[in-house]
């Protein structure tokens, strides 16, 4: 079995001989602050990915203060899904199916302990999907609701995944 450090080096070898990036990364607050603008795109964002009760997230916690769409107590987050969750999600359909070395790369991710997962950076290529008055609002017993993606709809967006690129190990 691969340990994190042989896994990301393979996979970074791999990023880096295989063809050019398409475009340059967002920060996931910086791609939630153009979410008008890129929705039905494909986007690339580069953040710490986290796997989550029901499912994964890439966020930043380095922004502005000021930035929209900061989740208390997570950060600035994008749900992620692959293309045959699309339709469940209401994400727009996806034209395309994940990357196998990718796939290869999240399935790996996934065995990984909780721990050693919270300090893998990546960047992940896919079709953004947003909803136009996305809100989030406290209950009387102080939890979070919202009208977007994934659990309670908490998140403003869905990056439906194509690629995952240039993982790295954070110290």
């Amino acid at each position: 079995m691969l340990g994190l450090n042989s896994f990301l080096v393979l996979i970074s070898c791999t990023t880096i001989l295989g063809a050019p990036r398409r475009q340059t990364a967002l920060r996931v607050c910086d791609l939630l602050q153009q979410l008008a603008k890129l929705d039905g795109k494909l986007v690339a964002a580069r953040g710490t990915y986290e796997i989550e009760a029901h499912g994964s997230i890439l966020l930043s916690d380095d922004c502005d203060s000021g930035a929209r769409y900061k989740l208390p107590g997570v950060g600035w987050a994008v749900w992620l899904a692959v293309p045959d969750e699309a339709d469940a999600l209401g994400a727009r359909r996806a034209k395309f199916q994940v990357e196998a070395k990718s796939f290869k790369a999240l399935e790996h991710l996934a065995r990984l302990p909780a721990s050693a997962r919270r300090k893998v950076v990546l960047t992940i290529v896919g079709q953004l999907t947003t909803f136009n008055d996305f809100r989030l609002t406290r209950t009387p017993q102080g939890a979070y609701i919202g009208n977007g993606f994934g659990p309670s709809g908490l998140y403003p967006a869905v990056v439906v995944i194509k690629a995952v690129e240039d993982i790295v190990s954070k110290p």
